[in-house]
């Protein structure tokens, strides 16, 4: 794909010295910078730097041509900010006025009991529904249908429940530790391996990670799985769902921080190596395409002329796209 990348590099350069001319309207120069934004996405991808400046040489064909300063610019935003938040303010205002200073916002703790924009209490909204469900979904239980540990479950607070969690992982991490412990191990090789994972049993603790905790417990402690008491079943759902969210976060900063591995993850992996194949087949063919392209685009462009015809055809392609997205909504 870098190979590929050098004939759009060269269309994306050609279209910058060609944006220079005055006698573009402009249409065309909204669709070069249309063009060239898609340029720059495909060499960023790949090159991020490249498309840096590639970026910067077109914005500064930008201000030679418009005759504003890079100081104009930055002046005209601030003042878009600023008109931006005059509104808003004066919305704000214009709602208060309708609405009164009783009009509650998010964090009014009396929202639930007042009257809605539609005249109805919370109460009898909530009678308004079981009217609605008809009573089908409502279950008399008796006290002879409870389970007998039932009332203990439903009495145990999070303070009990979480203090049984840590009585029950301090046992767990104390057993694993005194399996682990370096000292009582005569083999260097095997005492190494404690050492390492004494660390890990450590680091697991200071994270409060109770998924990897009870893992180092049934591999050196107790062969096969855990005995784990049903109340603490919930903590350990929730220890796993943080763990899975905390990986999410992780791959969302490293893909942001890195757009080649972006282009990768988003056009490349499937959780299927079969389909992984597939999908590189395909953007290995597309680059190809795309550099075919790119060369006879560059080769075409011999003067403004040719660039004009190029434009008008990209514009006319758009309105016929656009014209079938249309009329596929009434098909």
């Amino acid at each position: 794909m870098k190979e590929s990348c050098t004939p759009i590099e060269a269309l994306a350069e050609r279209l910058i010295e060609l944006s220079g001319r005055k006698s573009l309207s402009k249409w065309h120069r909204e669709e070069i910078d249309s063009w060239l934004d898609e340029l720059f996405e495909l060499i960023a991808a790949v090159k991020p730097e490249r498309a840096g400046e590639l970026a910067e040489k077109a914005t500064e064909v930008f201000y030679q041509v418009s005759g504003y300063s890079k100081e104009d610019i930055e002046r005209a935003e601030k003042d878009e900010e600023e008109l931006i938040s005059d509104l808003e303010e004066r919305l704000r205002e214009m709602m208060e006025k309708q609405f009164g200073e009783g009009f509650p916002d998010d964090e009014d703790e009396d929202w639930d009991e007042q009257d809605d924009l539609f005249g109805f209490t919370s109460e009898q909204k909530r009678e308004k529904t079981k009217q609605q469900a008809g009573g089908q979904n409502k279950v008399e239980t008796s006290d002879e249908d409870k389970s007998p540990g039932a009332d203990n479950e439903s009495s145990l607070t999070d303070d009990a429940r979480h203090q049984g969690v840590d009585k029950w992982l301090a046992k767990l991490f104390r057993k694993a530790a005194q399996a682990l412990h370096p000292d009582r191990e005569s083999d260097p090789a095997k005492r190494a391996i404690k050492q390492e994972t004494m660390s890990e049993l450590l680091a697991a603790r200071e994270a409060g990670d109770i998924i990897h905790i009870l893992t180092i417990y049934t591999e050196h402690v107790q062969q096969g799985p855990a005995e784990v008491p049903e109340e603490m079943m919930q903590a350990l759902c929730d220890n796993l769902t943080e763990k899975i969210e905390a990986i999410e976060y992780q791959k969302e900063d490293f893909l942001h921080d890195n757009p080649a591995m972006m282009f990768v993850y988003q056009m490349l992996y499937d959780k299927q190596k079969k389909k992984q194949k597939e999908n590189i087949a395909l953007q290995q063919e597309r680059a190809r395409e795309l550099a075919v392209m790119a060369t006879e685009d560059r080769a075409y462009m011999r003067n403004l002329n040719c660039l004009k015809e190029l434009l008008s055809e990209r514009y006319d392609n758009k309105a016929i796209l656009s014209m079938d997205e249309i009329l596929s909504q009434f098909r």
